[in-house]
């Protein structure tokens, strides 16, 4: 048994040079030799066309017609060079790691949310500023050393189990009042304490003592 050949109908599309020069919506005008074209963006053109550039084309006999890259634009107008993904885009390197350089600024945005992911996260800068409305820090350690901390705020709340400091220097100014709850104190002082005040009210319970080789009152 013997069967017809089919005939086949090839849609070889063609490549041309043009020139961007108007965008609609997400069409763009080219300008080719023959006139122009209505032409869309391909999926692998990332490069967002802008008027004026000069681009390549892809045509074929159904009128379709994508703009696969962009050659040139006219670095005179300082304009940035957009790129454009229409969905979710995912960058993976299998082998070696990713490096972005920039001699001037590096920006990250998103209206929503950045997340960062690593086992080990470096950061140097000499200079940082931080604004935001809330911070929320949670680990299992954190160890700083810097050369001077100055801290502004309207209230501080401290709660830890145990604290230590150790201070060759300590100044405190409290403009109104200094209240301590605690369920006892001991204060070790190697050579003089001095308390001064307009008044003085010491109430114990049960004992007070005073023990020394001289006590001087008056």
């Amino acid at each position: 048994m013997s069967y017809p050949a089919l005939k086949l109908h090839h849609n070889q599309p063609y490549l041309a040079y043009g020139e961007v020069v108007e965008t609609i919506g997400e069409r763009y005008v080219v300008s080719v030799q023959s006139g122009e074209v209505d032409a869309r963006v391909a999926l692998s053109c990332i490069v967002q066309p802008e008027p004026g550039d000069l681009v390549m084309i892809s045509l074929d006999d159904f009128n379709r017609c994508y703009v696969v890259a962009v050659l040139e634009r006219d670095t005179s107008r300082e304009q940035p060079i957009g790129i454009t993904f229409p969905s979710d885009v995912t960058m993976t390197v299998e082998h070696g790691g990713l490096t972005i350089r920039t001699e001037d600024s590096l920006q990250f945005g998103s209206r929503k949310e950045i997340s960062l992911s690593t086992e080990d996260l470096n950061i140097h800068a000499t200079n940082g500023d931080v604004c935001m409305e809330k911070l929320s820090f949670i680990g299992k350690y954190l160890g700083t050393q810097v050369e001077k901390v100055k801290i502004v705020g309207n209230t501080l709340d401290t709660v830890f189990k145990r604290m230590t400091q150790k201070i060759k220097h300590g100044f405190r100014y409290i403009e109104h009042h200094e209240e301590v709850h605690a369920g006892s104190s001991r204060y070790l002082i190697k050579e003089t304490m001095t308390v001064q005040s307009k008044n003085s009210i010491h109430l114990a319970r049960e004992h007070m003592k005073l023990d020394a080789e001289q006590i001087h009152i008056g």
